[in-house]
């Protein structure tokens, strides 16, 4: 009899154990949507041989910006996230380029981000401290027009399109003051990441049929939210993130197409709305 009472003890200890896990998983899993504004700043950097000097271009561009993705407990080790970002209207601004130090010319460039983020987050301590590794899937395109040099259209240069998708792989780190089913009213959280490229594909229509992959250079991003928890299941925040790409080397094929340095530097922030109805 005390060997049945003592099974049924610990039976009933391990479902309610499973059963708090499972609530607390349902409760402060979330979905989120956000609205605001990026400052895209794009840079390049080449030799010109022919030239024997310096070219350097720099452009920086506003647009709005929308992100939505979910935060989804697993266990109380283990939890993943699943973030879209993109820009939302592909706005245009005047591209500086630089020879030797001094203004050759100018041309109108606009600029589109998208970002695809899986991932997943292993709990370090206390829900507070997390470990986060997964993927992140780039795709950055712009367009050139409107050359002018010395203030005049320059004759016979029209349209070219660049697109640039890469694959990170990243490791990183977030901070979070509590969990969002919490009778706190104020929650925020700090997180970092750091990637390296494992996939690169960089294309321009000034160049048919030539492809870059290199796998140079680096990413990482840091990640700032504060929020209030305006009724129970929804939450009101503002947030603000940076992020900074860079390929480090100019790289050449052998029929001497180049795909310059270059470095990539966004800011965002606006308003994210987090809400959990289960």
């Amino acid at each position: 009899m005390k060997k049945i009472l003592l099974t049924a003890l610990m039976l009933s200890s391990l479902f309610g154990q499973h059963s708090l896990e499972e609530s607390f998983s349902k409760k402060n899993s979330y979905s989120y949507g956000v609205i605001g504004l990026e400052v895209l700043n794009y840079k390049e950097s080449i030799f010109a041989r022919s030239l024997g000097k310096q070219l350097n271009s720099e452009v920086t561009i506003t647009s709005p910006v929308y992100m939505t993705g979910s935060y989804t407990i697993i266990n109380k080790d283990f939890a993943f996230s699943i973030d879209a970002i993109s820009t939302l209207i592909m706005n245009s601004d005047d591209e500086k380029w630089h020879l030797g130090g001094n203004l050759s010319q100018t041309n109108q460039a606009a600029a589109m981000l998208s970002d695809l983020k899986l991932l997943l987050h292993y709990n370090l301590k206390a829900n507070k401290h997390k470990f986060l590794f997964g993927p992140i899937l780039t795709n950055f395109s712009m367009e050139r027009y409107e050359w002018k040099q010395n203030g005049k259209k320059i004759k016979g240069v029209g349209l070219s399109k660049e697109s640039v998708t890469t694959l990170f792989l990243n490791l990183g780190y977030k901070y979070e003051n509590t969990p969002f089913y919490s009778p706190k009213k104020f929650r925020y959280s700090i997180a970092g990441l750091i990637g390296k490229p494992i996939f690169r594909k960089a294309s321009n229509t000034q160049f048919e049929k030539v492809d870059f992959d290199t796998l140079s250079g680096y990413t990482y991003e840091i990640n700032s939210y504060i929020g209030y928890k305006i009724f129970k299941q929804v939450e009101l925040g503002v947030f603000l993130d940076y992020s900074f790409t860079k390929k480090d080397k100019t790289h050449r094929k052998s029929n001497g197409t180049a795909w310059p340095e270059n470095e990539l530097s966004v800011f965002k922030s606006g308003l994210k709305l987090k809400w959990n109805f289960n």
